[in-house]
């Protein structure tokens, strides 16, 4: 009986294991991210959450930086 009671603790521990890393990695992702095809041709993407009333400050900050084209993508959210 005691074999049994072990089997069945580790084979939980490693179910729920397997599903707490599967949770934290947030994987599947269904949240649709933003894309650019551009990125496959070998250009560089960043991603840049900011708060709301600093699009400016940020799309100023990413041309100081020399960023050749910036896209807003108003609709897009981060999984949270």
């Amino acid at each position: 009986m005691v074999n049994v009671m072990y089997e069945g603790t580790m084979l939980g521990a490693v179910l729920f294991t397997v599903i707490g890393i599967i949770f934290e990695s947030r994987l599947p992702n269904l949240t649709p991210m933003p894309y650019d095809p551009r990125i496959s041709e070998g250009y560089i993407g960043v991603l840049v959450t900011r708060a709301d009333g600093r699009t400016a400050a940020a799309e100023r900050a990413l041309r100081e930086a020399g960023a050749l084209d910036i896209v807003t993508h108003p609709n897009a959210q981060l999984a949270t």
